[in-house]
C-alpha cells in the first residue's frame, strides 16, 4: 500500500478518573458519601454503589479509595476485587482466596488444596480376633492347598508332555524340574512381609472434601480471621475495606453466589469487613428473576438486595446535553479532530453539532457509551479515510477514474462525504444491535423502515418479500393497514424519528463495510443489486432494485442511465450465460426505459438477443413490448421479426395451445408493425401477408407426441380487422372467406359485417382463381345463415359472380353445392334453411341451363340429395322433385317407383322403411299415375280384399290417406274402379259376417267412392245397409249412421230411391232421445244434416231436434255445440230460448257464449230480440250474464229502446226480483253508458206512476235519484202525469227527492193551491 500523510487512529482511553480535578460530572460528592459512611459505621456492613453502567461508578470508587489511601494504613485496609475476571470459577472460593493472598501469612497453596482438592490422611489401628482368624485361615490352609494342587496338576503335564513329544529327560528328572520351581515360588511366597507373616496393626484412610458448603465456607473465614488477627501488619481492628466491581457482568447464578458469599462475610462474629459492590442493581434485579430459584418476580429480587446492603448509594444517569459536550471536550482533544471538521465542512449540509446530534441519542447518559461510539465512530472515519485517501493516490498514479486495483478499496469522498450517515450506522452498530444485523442482510432495512413510518409522503418502495419480513419485525401494520413501532423498539424509535430529516442513500454497504469492490466502484454500490438481480435472473429483486410496482409507468431516466452502464459492464465481464439471464430480465421491461440511454439500451437489447441467440428464451409477449418501444430502430425491428418468422417455419414442435398462441402473437406484432408503424421491411412483409393468408400452425399431441397441423381460428383475424380495417382485408386472400363461411355456418351472429368482409375481399381481389371462386360460392350457397345465402344469390343472379367463373366449371358449382347440401343440412339435422338452399340451387339449375343447357346437370349427387330429401322434407322434396324429373325424366320414374313400392309395410318392406305420412299424400295427390297405380295394384289387392286378413293398423291408415288424397282422375283408371268395387263386396260381407273390426277398419276409406265410383256391387251394399240397419234399430246402427256422415249418396243418383229416407230421420230421432248430452249419439244427427248438403228434403224436423239437442250438450261440450250451432243459427232464431244458454255456461266459456249471441243478434228481427230480452229478464232475473246480453244489444242498436219496452212490460207484475234487477241495469248503464241514463229514468218514471205499490215507487225513485242529479233539470213535466193514478201523491214524493227541479215544485204548488181554493 502507498505511503500517506495520514495521521494515527484517534481513540480515547475510557479509564475511570483518579482525583477530583478529572471530575466533570460531580462524581467526587458520591465519593465523599461513600467516605463517609465508610468511616461513620463500625463494620462488618455493606454498601450498594448503585446505577446504570458507564454513569460513573467506577470513578466514584477510585476517587474513594485514593482518599483512603492517603489515610493513616493502620486504620484502613483497601483491597479491590474485580467479580468479573473470575468468571469461569467459583466466586465465593475466588473472594476467599483473593481475601487470603492479601490478610493471610499462610501458605497460599495450602489454602488451594483445601479449596479445590480432596485431602486423604492414613492412620495406624490394632485388629481385633475376627480379623486375626480369617487372616490366619487366608494364609495358612487356602494359600497352601492352592499351591498343592497346582504342583500336582503341573506333573502330570510334564510326563504327559514328555510322552508325546519323546523328549530325552526321563519321568524323574522332568518332576523334579517342576517340583523345584514350585517349591522356590512357596518359599519366596512364605519369607515375604505379605506373605505368611501376620501384622498387628491395619491402616485407617481419611478423605477431606474441598469447602462447598455455607459453614465450611464461614469456617475458613473464621480462619482467616484469626490469621489476619496474627498478622503483625495489620492493627487490630482495623477496617477492612473490599470493593467489588464487574459482579453485574457475570450469569446469574455467579451473581447470586457472589451476593450470598459477602452475607457470609458479613455474618461472621467479630469480623471487620466492609464491602462495597458497584454494580446495576436493576440489571441483577431482572437477571436473577429468570433464574430457577426463589425469586419469582422482581420484586423478591429487589428485596433481596436490599438484605444484601446495608447502604445504598444511587448514582443517576447524566443529562444528554453534558453528554454531548463531553463528546467534543473528547473529540477536540484528538490529534485527527482538525481534519475531522474539515471533512464535516466539506459537505456543506452539517456541522459537528449535527454531527454530535446524530452520534449521541438522546437516550446515551453515561460517559463510558459516549467514548465508545466515539472510539467506534472515529475508527471508521480513520479507516475510510486511509482507504479514499489511497485510491486518490492511485487515481493519480494510474490515471483513471476508478482503477481495479486492489489496494483501491473506497472511492474519494464516497464515505467522508456523508459522515452523517457513517454516525447513524455507528449508533445502530453500539445501541441498536438487532437492527444492525438485520441491516447487514438487507442494506435496505432502513430507508424501507424510515420512509414507510417517516416519510409523510407515503413512498411505496417495491415489493421485496425480505425486506418486508424484516421490517415487519420492528414496523408491522395494525388491522387498518397503519405502521407501528412494535413497542418494544420504542427507543429506536425515538433515535429513527430524531434522525428522520437526514436523507438515506439507497446504498448503505460501504458504510457499513467501509470498503467496496472492484465492481461496486465502476458503477456504484447503488448498482450492485440490480447487476446481481440481472445475472441471476432475479426478477423480484431487479423491480425491487428500480421500484417497479406498476409495470405501466416507465422508471425514471436516471434510472435508464444506470441500467445502461450496468449492462454495459455485464458485456465487459461476464459470460454468455450471465449475459443471456440480462438480457431476458432487460427484455421482460423494455416498455419502462425513458431518456436519451433508452434509445441505446433497447437497441443493445435487440441487437444482442438475436445476434446471440437469447431471444430464443424469451417469452413473445416480452418481444413484443420491445418492439414497441419508441426507441428501437427499424433495421432492428426487422432483423427481430425475421427471427420470429423463421422460428414458426424452423422451430421445434410444441403443444397446441402454446403453438397457436406463438402464431398468433407473431401475426400481432408484425401487424402492428407493418399496418400502424410502417415498419417492416418488404421481406417482413411478403412474409407476414403469407403468413396472415396461411393461418396454418404445427403441433404435437401431448400424449402421443404426434405432430398435427390447424389452422388459426377465424376469429383472430375478425378481431384485427376491426383494428386495422380496410388495410388488413386488402391483404387478405379467399382463404379468410373460406374461413369466415365455416364460422358463420353455425354462428347466432349478426353476419352484416361480415358480409361486408366477404363482399370487399371478393370484389377487390386480383387475379383469383376460377376454382377458389367456386369453393367459396359453393360453401357460402351451402350456408346455414340465411344472410349468407342471400348475399351470394345476389351475387350470382345479379352481380353475374358465374361470369368471373369458367362455365364448365358451374355444373361442378351445382354439384359441389348439393354435395354440401347433404353434408352440413343433412347429416348435421339442420334443415331450419334448407328451403331456401333448395330454392337457392334450383336458380341455379336454370342459370346453369340457360347459360350451359340440361345436358351438363351431374345427375348422381341430385339424385342422392332428391332421396334424401323424401325422409328428410316432403315440401323440399316436391320443389326438387319436380326439376329433377324434368332434367331426368327416366331417372325421376324409377325414384317415384321406389317410393311407392314403400308406401305399405310388407314382407319385404319394413316399418322403418316405408315412406312418411306426409310424402304419401304428395305422391297421391301429385305424381301417382297409371304407372304407379299399376305397381301398387298387386299390393292393395293381397293386402286389402280380403276381409278375414289381419289388418296393420299402420297400413289401414296410411290406405285411408292414398285413397283419400288420390287425384281424381285416377278414379277412371279400370285397375282402381276394379279395387274399389272389390272393396263394396268385401264390405259387405264384413258387416253381415260380423267381421267390425274389418268393416269399421275400411268404411271410412270406401265410403267417400259413393258418389264417383258406382257399381252394382255398392248398390248391393247400401242396400243391405238401409234395409237391415238404418230402418231398423240394431246394435250396429248408431255406429252405421256416424259412418255415413256426409258420404250419403246425392238422391239424383237414383241410388235411394227405393227406400223411404224419412223413416230413417225417424230412427236416427229415437237414438238421440236415448242420450241427449252424448257427442256420439249427436253424430247422428250430424249424419242426418249432411243429407241436406247432399240434396235430401224433409229433414227439417231432424234439423231442430239437431239444435235442441246441441243447447243441452252446451254445458259439458261448449266448443262442440257452439260450432254446431253456428250452422244451424237459423234454426234457433224460431221458437228456441237461446237466453236460456247463459245459466248453462261454464264460467271459463262465457267468450263462447258472447260470440254465439253476438251472432244471433246479428240476425235476429227487434220483436225477436225483445220477446227473449223480456224473457230473460222474467225468467233469469239474477243471471250475471245479462250485462253481456246489454253490450251485445247496444252494440247492435246503439241505444236500450228494446231493454226499456221489455221492462215496461214487466212492471204490470212488479215483484222484488224485478227492482233488483232494475238496479242492476242502472248501475250498469252509469258505468258504460252514461248517455242512457235518461231514457233508462223515462222508463222508470213511467214504471213509477204505473206502480201502486208504496214501497215499489220508493226504490223506483232511488234508482232514479242514481241516474239524475237533484234538479233533474227539463226531465218532467205536466203532461207526463197524465197516467198517473194518484197525481198529489206522485208529484209531492218526486218534488222530495228533487227538491232543486223548479218545474216540479211549481207544479206541485199549482196542484194544493187548487184545493185551498175549493
Amino acid at each position: 500500500m502507498k505511503e500517506t500523510n495520514i495521521v494515527k487512529l484517534p481513540s480515547i482511553l475510557d479509564k475511570a478518573i483518579q482525583n477530583e480535578i478529572e471530575d466533570k460530572f460531580g462524581h467526587s460528592h458520591y465519593a465523599q458519601a461513600l467516605f463517609s459512611i465508610i468511616e461513620t459505621h463500625k463494620p462488618p456492613f455493606s454498601i450498594g454503589l448503585l446505577g446504570q453502567w458507564g454513569v460513573g461508578k467506577s470513578s466514584i470508587k477510585q476517587i474513594c479509595i485514593n482518599k483512603f489511601l492517603n489515610l493513616n494504613e493502620d486504620k484502613y485496609k483497601v483491597l479491590d476485587f474485580n467479580a468479573w475476571r473470575y468468571e469461569s470459577e467459583d466466586i465465593r472460593r475466588s473472594l476467599l482466596k483473593f481475601l487470603h493472598s492479601e490478610l493471610s501469612q499462610e501458605n497460599e497453596s495450602q489454602l488451594r488444596k483445601r479449596l479445590y482438592s480432596n485431602i486423604t490422611d492414613i492412620f495406624k489401628r490394632e485388629k481385633s480376633k475376627r480379623e486375626w482368624v480369617i487372616e490366619f485361615i487366608d494364609k495358612y490352609l487356602w494359600i497352601p492347598g492352592q499351591i498343592i494342587c497346582i504342583i500336582l496338576i503341573l506333573a502330570w503335564l510334564a510326563t504327559k508332555i514328555n510322552n508325546l513329544f519323546s523328549f530325552s529327560f526321563t519321568d524323574g528328572a522332568l518332576v523334579y524340574i517342576v517340583f523345584s520351581l514350585c517349591a522356590t515360588a512357596i518359599i519366596k511366597y512364605a519369607f515375604n512381609v505379605n506373605g505368611f507373616i501376620i501384622s498387628k496393626y491395619t491402616d485407617r484412610v481419611v478423605m477431606t472434601p474441598p469447602i462447598v458448603s455455607s459453614e465450611q465456607f464461614e469456617e475458613e473465614i473464621l480462619e482467616l480471621l484469626k490469621e489476619n488477627n496474627k498478622n503483625i501488619k495489620i492493627a487490630k481492628n482495623k477496617k477492612i475495606i473490599i470493593f467489588i466491581d464487574d459482579l453485574d457482568r457475570l450469569a446469574a447464578e455467579k451473581m447470586i453466589n457472589g451476593l450470598d458469599a459477602i452475607r457470609v462475610f458479613l455474618d461472621v462474629p467479630e469480623s471487620n469487613f466492609i464491602f462495597v459492590v458497584s454494580c446495576y442493581d436493576e440489571h441483577i434485579a431482572k437477571s436473577i428473576t429468570k433464574t430457577k430459584t426463589t425469586f419469582s418476580n422482581i420484586d423478591s429480587a429487589r428485596k433481596y438486595l436490599d438484605r444484601v446492603f446495608q447502604f445504598k448509594i444511587d448514582v443517576p444517569a447524566l443529562p444528554n446535553q453534558s453528554m454531548k459536550s463531553f463528546a467534543l471536550e473528547h473529540l477536540k482533544q484528538l490529534e485527527s479532530f482538525k481534519i475531522f471538521e474539515k471533512d464535516i465542512e466539506k459537505s456543506g449540509t452539517y456541522n459537528i453539532n449535527k454531527i454530535l446530534n446524530i452520534l449521541i441519542p438522546i437516550e446515551i447518559s453515561s460517559p463510558r457509551a459516549v467514548i465508545q461510539i466515539l472510539n467506534s465512530y472515529m475508527q471508521a472515519w480513520w479507516i475510510a479515510k486511509q482507504r479514499e485517501e489511497q485510491c486518490e493516490l492511485c487515481n493519480k498514479e494510474h490515471n483513471t477514474p476508478c482503477p481495479t486495483d486492489r489496494e483501491c478499496l473506497l472511492v474519494k469522498d464516497i464515505i467522508t462525504s456523508h459522515l452523517d450517515i457513517l454516525a447513524i450506522i455507528t449508533v445502530l452498530k453500539n445501541q441498536f444491535p438487532e437492527l444492525y444485523n438485520d441491516v447487514i442482510i438487507e442494506p435496505q432495512l432502513l430507508k424501507f423502515i424510515m420512509q414507510k413510518f417517516f416519510d409523510l409522503r407515503n413512498y411505496e418502495m417495491a415489493d421485496n418479500a425480505l425486506l418486508k419480513l424484516l421490517a415487519k419485525k420492528y414496523v408491522p401494520e395494525d388491522e387498518e393497514n397503519i405502521y407501528v413501532f412494535d413497542k418494544k423498539y420504542s427507543n429506536l424509535q425515538s433515535y429513527l424519528a430524531s434522525i428522520q430529516t437526514t436523507s438515506i442513500p439507497d446504498d448503505i454497504k460501504p458504510f457499513i463495510m467501509l470498503l467496496q469492490d472492484n465492481l461496486e466502484r465502476r458503477i456504484g454500490g447503488n448498482s450492485i443489486p440490480i447487476y446481481n438481480s440481472l445475472i441471476t435472473q432475479n426478477v423480484t429483486r431487479f423491480k425491487d432494485n428500480l421500484g417497479i410496482i406498476d409495470e405501466t409507468i416507465k422508471i425514471s431516466e436516471l434510472q435508464t442511465s444506470q441500467l445502461n452502464l450496468v449492462v454495459q459492464e455485464i458485456n465487459g465481464h461476464e459470460d454468455d450465460d450471465r449475459r443471456e439471464k440480462a438480457y431476458i430480465i432487460l427484455s421482460m421491461f423494455a416498455n419502462l426505459y425513458k431518456g436519451d440511454d433508452a434509445k441505446l439500451l433497447i437497441n443493445d437489447i435487440s441487437k444482442t438477443i438475436v445476434d446471440k441467440n437469447f431471444i430464443k428464451n424469451i417469452e413473445i409477449s416480452y418481444i413484443e413490448k420491445l418492439l414497441n418501444t419508441k426507441y428501437i430502430s427499424d433495421a432492428n425491428i426487422n432483423k427481430i421479426y425475421s427471427y420470429l418468422v423463421a422460428t414458426l417455419k424452423n422451430g421445434k414442435i410444441i403443444t397446441q395451445n402454446a403453438s397457436e398462441n406463438q402464431y398468433k402473437k407473431v401475426l400481432e406484432i408484425g401487424l402492428e408493425q407493418y399496418y400502424t408503424n410502417k415498419k417492416l421491411d418488404k421481406n417482413n412483409t411478403k412474409n407476414l401477408i403469407k403468413l396472415l393468408n396461411d393461418g396454418i400452425y404445427k403441433y404435437k399431441n401431448a400424449e402421443n407426441e404426434s405432430s398435427f397441423v390447424n389452422k388459426i381460428d377465424v376469429s383472430f383475424y375478425i378481431e384485427n380487422i376491426k383494428t386495422y380495417g380496410k388495410a388488413l382485408l386488402n391483404d387478405l386472400t379467399l382463404n379468410y372467406v373460406d374461413d369466415l363461411l365455416e364460422f358463420l355456418n353455425n354462428s347466432e351472429e349478426d353476419v352484416e359485417s361480415y358480409i361486408l368482409h366477404i363482399d370487399y375481399i371478393i370484389s377487390n381481389s386480383t387475379n383469383v382463381k376460377p376454382k377458389e371462386l367456386e369453393n367459396i360460392i359453393s360453401k357460402g350457397l351451402a350456408n346455414n345463415n340465411i344472410r349468407i345465402i342471400n348475399y351470394f344469390e345476389k351475387l350470382i343472379f345479379e352481380e353475374n359472380a358465374f361470369d368471373k367463373v369458367d362455365k364448365a366449371l358451374i355444373p361442378e358449382i351445382i354439384d359441389s353445392y348439393v354435395q354440401r347440401i347433404i353434408k352440413y343440412y343433412v347429416q348435421a339435422v339442420q334443415l331450419e334453411n334448407l328451403e331456401n338452399v333448395i330454392n337457392n340451387l334450383i336458380s341455379m339449375i336454370n342459370l346453369c341451363i340457360k347459360l350451359n343447357g340440361a345436358n351438363n346437370i351431374i345427375e348422381s349427387s341430385l339424385s342422392s340429395l332428391v332421396n334424401i330429401l323424401a325422409n328428410e322434407s316432403t315440401p323440399l322434396f316436391d320443389k326438387l322433385f319436380s326439376k329433377y324429373g324434368d332434367l331426368f325424366p327416366e331417372k325421376a320414374e324409377n325414384v317415384l317407383n321406389k317410393l311407392v313400392k314403400n308406401i305399405f309395410i310388407t314382407d319385404e318392406i319394413s316399418k322403418e322403411e316405408i315412406i312418411k305420412t306426409d310424402l304419401l299424400i304428395l305422391l297421391a295427390q301429385k305424381y301417382i299415375k297409371e304407372k304407379q297405380i299399376e305397381i301398387f295394384s298387386k299390393i292393395l289387392e293381397n293386402l286389402f280384399e280380403d276381409y278375414t286378413n289381419t289388418i296393420d293398423g299402420e297400413n289401414s291408415e296410411r290406405y285411408y290417406q292414398l285413397l283419400s288424397n288420390l287425384d281424381k282422375q285416377n278414379y277412371s283408371n279400370e285397375i282402381f274402379i276394379q279395387h274399389i268395387s272389390n272393396m263394396y263386396e268385401a264390405l259387405e260381407l264384413a258387416i253381415s259376417n260380423d267381421y267390425e273390426d274389418y268393416f269399421d277398419t275400411f268404411f271410412d276409406s270406401i265410403a267417400q267412392f259413393f258418389d264417383t265410383i258406382k257399381t252394382s256391387k255398392l248398390n248391393s251394399f247400401l242396400s243391405y245397409i238401409i234395409t237391415d240397419h238404418l230402418t231398423d234399430e240394431t246394435d250396429k246402427t248408431e255406429k252405421l249412421y256416424a259412418s255415413m256422415k256426409d258420404v250419403w249418396p246425392h238422391e239424383d243418383k237414383n241410388i235411394l230411391k227405393d227406400y223411404d229416407m224419412f223413416n230413417v230421420i225417424e230412427i236416427a230421432d229415437k237414438l238421440i232421445q236415448k242420450s241427449k248430452t252424448s257427442i256420439s249419439k249427436l253424430s247422428i244427427f250430424e249424419s242426418i244434416y249432411s243429407m241436406d248438403i247432399n240434396g235430401i228434403e224433409k229433414i227439417s224436423k231432424a234439423k231442430n231436434k239437431y239444435v235442441n239437442s246441441l243447447m243441452m250438450l252446451w254445458y259439458n261440450n261448449t266448443e262442440y255445440a257452439y260450432h254446431e250451432l253456428l250452422k244451424l243459427k237459423e234454426v234457433m232464431l224460431t221458437d228456441f230460448k237461446w237466453e236460456w244458454l247463459s245459466s248453462r255456461t261454464p264460467q271459463d266459456k262465457i267468450n263462447i257464449l258472447e260470440n254465439l249471441w253476438t251472432e244471433l243478434f246479428i240476425i235476429a228481427d227487434v220483436p225477436r230480440i225483445q220477446r227473449r230480452t223480456t224473457n230473460f229478464l222474467k225468467e233469469f232475473p239474477k243471471d250475471a250474464n245479462f250485462s253481456i246480453w246489454l253490450k251485445i244489444m247496444y252494440l247492435q242498436y246503439n241505444n236500450f229502446d228494446i231493454l226499456n219496452a221489455s221492462l215496461i212490460s214487466l212492471f204490470s207484475d212488479c215483484n222484488d226480483t224485478l227492482i233488483n234487477e232494475c238496479t242492476n241495469i242502472a248501475d250498469y248503464i252509469i258505468k258504460n253508458h252514461n248517455k242512457e241514463k235518461t231514457n233508462y229514468a223515462r222508463t222508470l218514471f213511467n214504471a213509477y206512476l204505473q206502480i201502486e205499490d208504496i214501497n215499489y215507487k220508493k226504490e223506483i225513485l232511488i234508482i232514479m235519484k242514481k241516474l239524475l242529479d237533484s234538479e233533474a233539470k227539463g226531465f218532467f213535466s205536466k203532461s207526463d202525469f197524465k197516467n198517473s193514478k194518484n197525481i198529489k201523491q206522485d208529484v209531492d214524493k218526486l218534488c222530495k227527492a228533487f227538491k232543486k227541479n223548479k218545474a216540479l215544485q211549481m207544479y206541485r204548488k199549482e196542484l194544493f193551491s187548487r184545493k185551498k181554493k175549493k
